[in-house]
């Protein structure tokens, strides 16, 4: 594998150090004579020797096909192995070149440098690097002008050369020296978008042909054999052969007007890339428009774009004449708006057709064929525009600009795509047509600024675009096409408005309104007109121009030929608001809308104040006919943004509110009305839209457009004021008893309802007959089962008929209960078995407010609504336990014990309240009533509620020795019995029969009785220090002396015992004592466990054994149930102080005791 060796770029052939396995042995006699005539022919190079005996691998085995990708392998090594060889020569020669070139400055020869570093440039390209090869060209366009480089280059034929990017015989002419700078530079050019096109970057194409034609425009312009119109007319045409260029390259895509179909590299974004064409072909467009402007300047002197231009148009000068809507209107204007949508298939297309070869007949647009080189008056400007037209041709054909697969390049390769040298040039006549007249000048000179409008449109310069169209506005309005001027204001209007340009914004307005005051279209009229009071305008217009605005738009709002509703004009701002909301607000997001809602909260007959604020920013008092406010229903309002698309309709409103008076003065500024709604329908309601009727004209404020959160309500039901009220309160067990139900209709209108009675297991109702039929004149229904006989039900449902505010109705039925209450068995207590029976009541209506008649159609002007609905419940219960209980019974010994207090509390459980008419206690022996024992006489007559405690106080006499009256047997055997008379309010007696609990009184003064005077020891604990450690023992002695003991030969036990958290006791703790002494001393040792002060000491318990027989006078038996009790009083110490140790002794030893071993 070699290279040929050149006489202008000395390559080496170089080869990869690798060679096969089969080396020079596999190979033949003719292959060996050829490898080694190679070798003596290029004795500076490596060669090597790749070889295999597999011919095709199409049918092969596994083994055949690695051998073959072996070799494919070595021979890329070797390839790339010669490429490294032959950068590192050139790398080295152009270090060389470089240090000469420092030394002799000037004197450098630069085309030798050139042609060097250009063989690297083949090198990169020959690998498929056109990356790197365009970083070379862009290194060496830096090199221009510093160099020694032949300025004498006139033929035209070296600048053919350059601009079709012919290396061979350009770098001939560079050896020759008949290039000059200029050659050179359209060289680069050409080779630069070359490499860009094979890199698929169109934008960098046209900045860099925008480069080129500023660079060479300047050329032309600094050269004196040049003149400057020529120059000029030479950037224009080269500006708009580009264009035309571009207008093949990028065709329009089908999806719709206004894109590009670029063939973008994968990972790029196609709508990136679109607005970047469309950016820099707005540039070179804006670069040739200047050219337009000069060439206006040298041909006419007077340049009608320049009249359009100037700080105040001629038209300003003269007085605004009386202005009276309907009197002429002018006709739209054609296909402006096809111009001016903004898209690039306008672009290319609305002044020019396919510029395709040979389809010369339709050029740009305007009129004149082709015109070729040899037409021209200059020979020198005309050469220029020959050589740039045949190079935008090659830029053109698609067949070059779309060649996405590049090929090696070779002389041969490049050569074949050069077009032909008799390619005529279209737009000479498009800039020879466009210099004929003024008329001309400004037909061509719109033409090109609306395809840059389009440009920056595309590319996102808004500004940009409204500048050039703001001028075209400004043409049309000199040549008083106003429609044409109207409709390209109308475009711009907005563009300032958002940057907050406000002086140019109402400057775009002003001659707005001068072309539609011409054009007398009313609508639009109308429409500018309110945009002009804006709050940010009002500070920076002048007072009389807003004064005749003004004037002009009450001549529009009067005219019976406006008759519309104008959305949002912003000379009137609204504001609603909710004051004193009756019960607080709260927050919620709207995602429809991306607002927040102000949710108002209100009860249904509840007043709502609705604030209105009005700002006007007119310079004058204005009568406006009617305010309007439009409610929606929430769901109605989300359907209408969701669906129909944001427009409010007064048939979908659910309400609308007027003012009361018809006509309303809104003066300049702030303005302030209200609205009164009084509701009638549950439900979420949105203030939509304020409407102020004008004469004519209706401006309708969206609450959705404005910008504050929307104001809402939500309507709840109101509180029900009907009453349900069952009596009695209360059931009695067993019996059969007559229940009330009255229904109050309060101040509501009751449409429908229904009582539900239900009984619990134990109850039966006799359902009750329709109330429909019996209704009184004073509004009271009452009904009474008198008459009717009914089976007996556990449920029933009467229905309610409609009632007026007001009516009662009277629901009288009987129900009846089995009993549920049983005695104990041990006759002390009472229980009830089974659930508490229970009757509910169940009210179901349906109704409206009270002022629903009034308010609603035909009498009033809210819309019918669905009734509100309510429940009410009621219930009566059986009582589970009697009306009063004994909650506690006590006995106190007074006077040597022979008179008993005794004290008795009871507790009501009745509902209602109760009054005490009368009561009388009776006891066993041996007590009995003493005379004026009762000391109760403050609660004759007393109310007794609920849950209250009743107290009573009986002085009882003790008879000593008495026996139990054989009367109390039963049914409370020894029992007292408190008999309780009790009476309602209406007269009716209940008698409670209480049993008093004294049984453990009782025994106690039984045994009392038995044992009188006998078994009663002395005790007292003394110790022998006041204070001590914790865990120092403590002597302790008990001095016991036995009163008074019955005649009991058994022994007496004793045993001394403590709290275990104070102390541990030792010593004799237990034992027996002898009986027949009467005094005793023991001694025992007490250790303390806790510090502090200790007030709880060891104590003494006495009894008798039961082992022995004992004998007791009055009486005698066996056992040790009848033992008498011994009853010990004993004197303690106050305290003892227990003090924490502060040292402690104590002896280590091991826990366990070593053993030797093997002694």
């Amino acid at each position: 594998v070699g290279s040929k060796m050149s006489d202008d770029m000395s390559v080496m052939s170089s080869a990869a150090s690798v060679v096969s396995s089969g080396g020079t042995d596999l190979v033949g006699h003719k292959e060996k004579e050829l490898f080694r005539k190679l070798s003596s022919d290029f004795p500076n190079g490596r060669l090597c020797v790749l070889s295999t005996l597999v011919e095709s691998v199409s049918s092969g085995s596994a083994l055949q096909s690695a051998e073959w990708s072996n070799l494919l392998r070595n021979l890329g090594l070797c390839i790339v192995s010669g490429f490294r060889e032959r950068c590192k020569k050139y790398d080295e020669m152009l270090r060389g070149l470089d240090k000469r070139r420092m030394k002799e400055g000037a004197k450098f020869d630069m085309a030798n440098y050139f042609l060097v570093k250009e063989s690297l440039v083949f090198s990169y390209e020959q690998m498929q690097l056109p990356g790197e090869a365009l970083l070379l060209y862009q290194e060496l366009s830096a090199f221009i002008g510093s160099g020694s480089w032949e300025k004498s280059g006139s033929e035209q034929d070296v600048a053919d050369i350059a601009l079709a990017g012919d290396y061979d015989k350009f770098r001939k002419c560079l050896k020759s020296g008949s290039v000059g700078e200029m050659e050179l530079q359209q060289y680069l050019f050409a080779r630069e978008v070359y490499l860009l096109f094979l890199l698929h970057k169109p934008v960098e194409v046209i900045e860099r042909v925008h480069h080129f034609i500023v660079l060479s425009y300047k050329s032309k312009v600094g050269s004196r054999s040049i003149p400057r119109n020529e120059a000029e007319s030479w950037a224009l045409v080269s500006v708009w052969d580009v264009k035309c260029a571009c207008d093949l390259y990028f065709s329009s895509s089908g999806s719709g007007p206004g894109r590009l179909k670029i063939n973008s590299v994968r990972g790029v974004n196609a709508a990136e890339e679109e607005r970047d064409v469309a950016r820099v072909l707005s540039e070179l467009l804006e670069f040739g428009r200047l050219r337009l402007l000069k060439l206006g300047d040298d041909k006419f002197g007077d340049n009608p774009i320049r009249r359009a231009s100037v700080a105040r148009p001629e038209d300003t000068f003269e007085a605004w004449g009386d202005w009276e809507p309907g009197c002429e209107e002018q006709e739209e204007p054609e296909a402006l708006s096809e111009q001016q949508d903004g898209g690039v298939n306008s672009l290319f297309q609305m002044s020019t057709g396919s510029l395709l070869p040979g389809n010369t007949s339709k050029i740009l647009g305007g009129g004149g064929g082709s015109i070729t080189s040899n037409q021209s008056g200059s020979n020198s400007a005309m050469r220029s525009i020959s050589s740039f037209g045949r190079l935008t041709k090659v830029l053109s054909d698609k067949s070059q600009m779309n060649a996405m697969s590049p090929a090696p390049v070779t002389g041969s390769s490049f050569k074949a795509s050069r077009p032909s040298p008799t390619v005529a040039i279209p737009a000479t006549a498009w800039l020879q047509n466009a210099l004929l007249s003024q008329p001309s000048y400004e037909s061509k000179y719109l033409e090109l600024s609306s395809a840059i409008i389009s440009l920056y449109s595309l590319s996102g310069r808004q500004r940009f675009a409204a500048r050039l169209q703001g001028e075209q506005a400004e043409i049309y309005i000199m040549g008083q096409e106003y429609a044409k001027a109207e409709q390209t204001l109308l475009n711009i209007a907005d563009i300032c408005a958002r940057d907050q340009w406000d002086k140019l914004h109402f400057w775009r307005l002003f001659r707005l309104v001068c072309c539609q005051r011409k054009t007398y279209n009313c609508e639009n009229y109308l429409k500018t007109l309110v945009m002009c009071f804006s709050p940010r305008l009002a500070k920076i217009a002048p007072p009389q121009t807003y004064n005749l605005f003004q004037t002009d738009l009450e001549k529009i709002v009067s005219s019976p030929v406006i008759n519309k509703t104008l959305p949002s004009s912003p000379f009137l701002e609204t504001e609603l608001s909710i004051t004193d909301p009756p019960m607080g607000k709260s927050y919620h997001p709207l995602p429809y809308l991306r607002k927040k809602l102000v949710k108002y909260n209100c009860l249904v007959g509840d007043t709502i104040n609705i604030a209105v604020q009005i700002t006007s920013h007119l310079p004058r008092t204005i009568t406006v006919d009617q305010i309007r406010l439009f409610l929606f229903a929430f769901d109605d309002y989300e359907t209408v943004y969701r669906r129909s698309g944001a427009t409010l309709e007064e048939s979908q409103a659910y309400r609308i509110l007027s003012l009361p008076e018809p006509n309303f003065e809104i003066q300049p500024g702030k303005n302030e009305t209200s609205f009164h709604w009084i509701p009638m329908t549950v439900g979420q309601f949105v203030l939509a839209s304020v409407q102020i009727q004008w004469k004519h004209t209706i401006f309708s404020y969206d609450s959705a457009v404005v910008r504050r959160a929307i104001q809402g309500v939500e309507v709840l039901p109101s509180e029900p004021t009907q009453t349900v009220e069952l009596n009695p309160l209360f059931l009695i067990p067993g019996d059969e008893q007559e229940i009330r139900l009255v229904f109050n209709s309060g101040k509501d209108i009751i449409t429908e309802g229904a009582v539900d009675f239900h009984c619990s297991d134990g109850l039966e109702i006799m359902p009750p007959p329709d109330p429909s039929s019996n209704t009184d004149a004073d509004d009271t229904t009452s009904i009474s089962d008198k008459d009717q006989h009914f089976d007996w039900a556990k449920e029933c449902t009467v229905t309610l008929p409609p009632c007026q505010p007001g009516q009662k109705i009277n629901l009288i039925t009987k129900i009846k209960s089995k009993k549920v209450e049983k005695a104990s068995s041990d006759g002390k207590i009472v229980k009830f078995v089974g659930k508490v029976q229970t009757l509910h009541a169940r009210v179901t209506t349906s109704y409206h407010h009270a002022l629903y008649t009034q308010l609603t159609h035909p009498n009033g002007s809210e819309p019918e609504s669905d009734p509100m609905t309510t429940e009410f419940e009621a219930m009566v219960t059986t009582l589970d336990r009697p009306a009063l209980t004994v909650d506690d019974t006590q006995a106190f010994e007074i006077s040597d014990k022979t008179q008993v207090l005794v004290s008795v509390s009871l507790h009501c459980n009745t509902p209602l309240p109760f009054f005490l008419k009368e009561w009388n206690i009776t006891f066993p022996a041996p007590l009995s009533l003493a005379p004026d024992g009762d000391k109760n006489d403050l609660l004759f007559v007393h109310p007794v509620t609920e849950g209250e405690i009743l107290h009573f106080a009986f002085l009882c006499k003790r008879d000593v020795g008495a026996t139990a009256d054989p009367t109390f047997e039963q049914p409370f055997p020894r029992r007292p019995v408190l008999n309780v008379v009790l009476t309602d309010e209406f007269g009716k007696m209940f008698h409670q029969v209480l049993p008093l609990d004294l049984d453990t009184f009782y025994d106690k003064m039984t045994k009392e009785d038995q044992y009188k005077g006998t078994n009663i020891a002395r005790t007292v604990l003394s110790c022998s220090s006041e204070e001590g450690s914790v865990g120092a023992p403590v002597n302790f002695a008990f001095d016991i002396t036995l009163a008074s003991t019955a005649n009991v030969e058994s022994p007496l036990l004793y045993n001394i015992s403590c709290h275990q958290t104070d102390w541990i006791l030792g010593g004799r703790v237990r034992g027996i004592l002898p009986s027949e002494k009467k005094q005793f001393h023991l001694e025992f040792v007490g250790i303390p466990t806790q510090s502090g002060v200790i007030k709880k000491f060891p104590f003494i318990e006495l009894r008798y054994s039961a082992n022995k027989n004992r004998k007791q006078s009055g009486g005698g038996g066996n056992g040790g149930a009848d033992l008498p009790p011994i009853r010990v009083h004993c004197r303690f110490p106050e305290q003892y102080r227990s003090l924490t140790y502060t040292n402690h002794m104590a002896l280590a030893c091991p826990s366990a005791l070593e053993i030797g071993v093997g002694n």
